[in-house]
């Protein structure tokens, strides 16, 4: 095979030419890797930062939505760009709000308060109308369709709940608790109507409910005691002129009244006078929307006197006491079809020594599967009282099965007749520990005399030290 002279001399007079070129362009390429990278482009970051309703939210009348929306980028928005923010109800798209009206720039750090102002089975101008009360699950989508570049894309979504109330005005169960008819966890004291006591003169005058006023508290639950547990109290006629006056002024200043028949001593009761109580009681304040009826304070032991051990335990509840909590319950329900109704009321979830016998929990499961009772239809929340080393753990327990509230404690720095009680989950003050779990809660000390304005402002400067004061002024 020939092979042209003038081809091979071609191809090695071109060889330098491009291992020159290769190695130019080898030399281009890791000059460019050296260079320090170009600084990422500034961009704005939207992000909402709280979310809410403008007014109280009711049942079957219009809401309107807000959003606190946030640029947390290094840029501000474009001017003249719509900044929507889109809410979404449980998670629906036919129940759509959106805000769509602002479209200045918002600069770097800087927020704003937007509201919704159109969208989907909203009126005409943006509110949203929620069918039935309760509590509804919220997201709050900043930049809803992508009109403004974001440095982060990922952070848009903001979900939060939203209590609404019943349109009557009643309180209600949601969240695992009894609220009042504006959603919020009920924050309450204690006034004792037991005769010839320090308490009961104090409760009569009214202007120390403005206490409750002062410091945001939103209950009172009123301990009503007659003649059985101390022959020497007033009788129940007595006693109903003395309700109506609370009755009264917990409207007025915008209160729930939880009315408790008290008549219980060591777990003793008498269910023949407790049925003519609530015979009495229940139709007298049916059509009053702030009152709560509890059916009867820490009974126990089929009735019968307790001993000094066992007369708090849950472990000493016999067929009996689920029955008379049945037969009241009958009562109440058929004579106030619409009032909620407050069951139980244990002095203590938990038995002292034995874990392994029927404690509170069960007791409610038992009494649940012996009458098919139906939490989420009966308007009823159980009750327990956080005494004896409670924790919020059994409380979440009890929730998980019913809906409950801490119907009576004592804050540790509050001593009582029988001392001072321990902290609940290792707080000071009981509220603390039931406030971190939303559930609504009652003081049996820290509203009864005239050392309630010291005890109220002791409150108020540990809540809110310690981030969990519910009013204003935080």
């Amino acid at each position: 095979m020939s092979i042209d002279s003038g081809s091979v001399s071609a191809a090695a007079a071109s060889r330098p030419a491009r291992v020159g070129r290769a190695r130019r362009l080898r030399s281009a390429l890791l000059a460019l890797a050296l260079l320090p990278l170009a600084a990422a482009a500034a961009a704005p970051d939207l992000v909402v930062t709280g979310a809410g309703a403008v007014d109280a939210p009711v049942a079957g009348a219009p809401v309107r939505l807000r959003a606190t929306l946030l640029n947390r980028g290094d840029a501000a928005t474009p001017a003249g760009v719509t900044h929507g923010v889109l809410f979404l109800v449980d998670g629906h798209d036919e129940y759509t709000t959106y805000s769509g009206d602002d479209a200045a720039a918002l600069a770097p750090g800087a927020s704003r308060v937007y509201r919704a102002s159109g969208g989907v089975a909203a009126s005409a101008d943006g509110r949203w109308v929620p069918a039935a009360p309760g509590r509804y699950r919220i997201a709050a989508i900043a930049d809803d369709v992508d009109r403004i570049g974001e440095s982060d894309e990922g952070n848009n979504v903001y979900r939060f709940d939203l209590d609404v109330a019943a349109a009557d005005g009643r309180p209600r169960i949601a969240g695992g608790t009894l609220r009042n008819a504006a959603g919020q966890a009920l924050r309450g004291g204690d006034y004792w109507l037991q005769k010839n006591t320090q308490q009961f003169e104090w409760a009569q005058v009214e202007s120390n409910l403005d206490w409750f006023v002062r410091y945001e508290l939103n209950a009172l639950r009123l301990s009503v005691m007659d003649d059985f547990r101390r022959p020497q109290d007033y009788a129940i006629e007595e006693r109903i002129a003395q309700m109506d006056r609370f009755v009264a002024w917990t409207r007025a200043r915008g209160l729930t009244l939880m009315i408790d028949y008290h008549n219980v001593e060591a777990g003793r009761y008498d269910r023949t006078k407790a049925l003519a109580f609530w015979q009495r009681v229940a139709p007298r304040y049916k059509d009053e929307a702030h009152v709560v009826y509890e059916l009867m304070n820490e009974p126990g032991n089929g009735g019968e006197s307790g001993s000094a051990a066992a007369e708090f335990e849950p472990k000493t509840w016999s067929d009996y006491d689920l029955e008379s909590q049945k037969r009241l319950y009958d009562v109440v329900r058929a004579a106030a079809p619409a009032t909620p109704i407050v069951m139980f009321s244990f002095a203590l979830i938990r038995n002292f020594d034995d874990s392994t016998q029927r404690d509170g929990v069960a007791v409610v499961d038992a009494f649940t599967r012996r009458y098919g009772f139906d939490w989420s239809r009966a308007n009823a929340v159980v009750s327990a009282h956080s005494y004896f080393s409670s924790t919020t753990r059994d409380f979440e327990r009890m929730r998980a099965l019913a809906p409950v509230i801490a119907g009576e404690g004592i804050a540790s720095p509050i001593c009582y007749y029988d001392g001072c009680h321990e902290p609940i989950d290792g707080y000071v003050w009981m509220q603390q520990a039931f406030e971190r779990k939303q559930l609504s809660w009652f003081d049996w000390q820290l509203t009864s005399d005239r050392g309630t304005g010291t005890n109220l402002e002791a409150l108020k400067r540990d809540a809110q030290a310690y981030s969990y004061w519910w009013g204003h002024g935080r």
